[in-house]
């Protein structure tokens, strides 16, 4: 949902192991996004951790911004370890991946294909149109 030009995104975490995209990911969230908590980790497998030991629903992402690329399979491995977890977190939490290399990569496209909860993929550096598009996901 957009309200007053900015989409309603509650709890976002932006997995990145690139301090500037990382950056670069949070700055565009806090002026195109309403939200209260915005939680940043490095490495997806410290995230995965993150969220399975939250304890209290109203913290877990509802938006989980990650990374991947061919170089590192760590966001892979999060994907695969996904699948497992509880459903009260899949539930709660929607997946988004970032990359800046999908359109050139159909290796990326193809991996990532295989995973059917994840709701969009999103072209680095993101931007507010691309940001928008996610109040239909």
């Amino acid at each position: 949902m957009i309200e007053g030009g900015k989409i309603m995104l509650d709890t976002v975490m932006i997995i990145d192991s690139d301090d500037s995209d990382l950056l670069i990911t949070e700055q565009l969230l806090r002026i195109g996004a309403d939200t209260k908590y915005i939680y940043k980790e490095r490495e997806p497998l410290k995230a995965l951790d993150f969220i399975i030991n939250t304890t209290e629903d109203a913290l877990l992402p509802d938006f989980i911004f990650l990374t991947v690329n061919t170089r590192t399979p760590a966001a892979f491995t999060f994907l695969e370890h996904w699948e497992s977890l509880p459903e009260r977190i899949r539930d709660k939490s929607t997946i988004v991946l970032m990359s800046a290399f999908f359109r050139f990569q159909t290796e990326l496209d193809q991996k990532v294909n295989k995973f059917g909860f994840v709701k969009s993929l999103l072209t680095k550096p993101l931007d507010i149109k691309q940001l928008h598009s996610l109040s239909s996901v």
